[in-house]
């Protein structure tokens, strides 16, 4: 590969088996038992996402990675390159190692017929990666308690990944700016990071800078991202399947999995599993606050569309957006009811 142009198929299988995530919850609430047997989604991840990595350790010139499972007349907002040889570090040295695009699978089938015909190419990038500043908007409502509830999410990408996380989070604030403050148990605090997308950069930085006054404070992160609509691929073309994309509402505290249920039933959070911190996606909050040591519960869902031009605004569920909120307004609360967390006594998890 050393001093050629790559061109990989990427592949993003159907790689979530719904059984076996149904084995692993807590509980799966699905009445309407939407969930077939056998049933297996897509999501962001691609099966050999290396590719890039390969590519850029052996010197090649260039990458063209095709997108051989997304939709056919999509283009691409690629976040950082593959999978890394320390995927916990903080530096990822083949990021911007190459100059390269991602296409779609059109596009890539006419490359394909160049490169097994030998023939020699020049590709010219003119975009330009130059150091820049990202944002985070960060809002405090004051407490009875300096200790924090962390409510979080990002603000780059596009519709439902995560302009529908950056709503819930603001409908959250607007909420509890209306609640007096001395009806406020626990301080609450509300992050929309940027560089999502560049190695969560904001949120970690913010993390990593108020190690020693903020985040010592912070009791527990609650995280939103995905809120949108079930779409499959057919034939190239993705499809509305008239329902809402099943949400995986993690913790990394199991005994906290009764919270969560009781808050799912009361507002009818249908297609839901509730999880242990593992799983098809860790919630860029869940990721880096667990690493500080403090816990999370965040909401994710695999949203096939997204990081492309696909992920649209009416791909956004605005019902599921009003039904979550409320989940974390319960959650909210019944947290801020605790004096300390060694109050939290729970029956022992079952799964159902």
């Amino acid at each position: 590969m050393a001093g050629k142009i790559v061109v990989a198929d990427l592949r993003s299988p159907l790689s979530i088996a719904l059984d076996s995530v149904r084995a692993a919850a807590y509980e799966t609430y699905d009445p309407d038992r939407t969930f077939k047997p056998g049933e297996r989604l897509r999501f962001w991840a691609f099966s050999n996402q290396e590719a890039y990595d390969v590519a850029a350790l052996a010197k090649a010139a260039a990458f063209i990675g095709v997108h051989m499972d997304k939709a056919d007349r999509s283009r691409f907002f690629q976040n950082a390159g593959g999978v890394k040889a320390d995927p916990l570090g903080e530096w990822f040295p083949t990021v911007g190692a190459l100059p390269g695009l991602y296409v779609n699978r059109p596009t890539g089938e006419a490359l394909r017929a160049y490169a097994k015909a030998g023939a020699r190419a020049t590709l010219v990038s003119e975009g330009a990666t130059p150091p820049t500043q990202t944002y985070n908007v960060v809002g405090v409502l004051p407490g009875l308690s300096s200790k924090i509830i962390q409510i979080q999410s990002h603000s780059d990408g596009g519709a439902a990944n995560d302009a529908s996380g950056a709503a819930a989070v603001l409908a959250l604030a607007e909420y509890y700016s209306r609640v007096p403050a001395a009806d406020r148990k626990k301080t609450l605090q509300f992050v929309i990071s940027a560089g999502h997308f560049s190695t969560s950069v904001g949120f970690r930085t913010f993390i990593k800078s108020h190690r020693e006054d903020i985040q010592k404070n912070v009791l527990v992160n609650l995280t939103v991202e995905h809120v949108g609509r079930h779409y499959e691929l057919e034939d190239g073309k993705l499809m509305d399947r008239g329902m809402a994309c099943p949400s995986f509402f993690y913790s990394t505290n199991k005994d906290w999995f009764p919270l969560m249920s009781e808050a799912v039933h009361r507002y009818d959070l249908k297609r839901t599993f509730v999880l242990p911190h593992s799983g098809p996606g860790n919630g860029e909050g869940a990721l880096w606050n667990w690493r500080s040591g403090r816990p999370s519960i965040y909401n994710i869902a695999p949203v096939e569309y997204m990081q492309s031009t696909e992920d649209t605004l009416e791909k956004i569920d605005l019902e599921r957006v009003r039904a979550i909120t409320q989940v974390y307004v319960r959650l909210i609360d019944r947290l801020s009811d605790l004096l300390d967390w060694s109050a939290l006594r729970l029956p022992s998890c079952q799964k159902n």
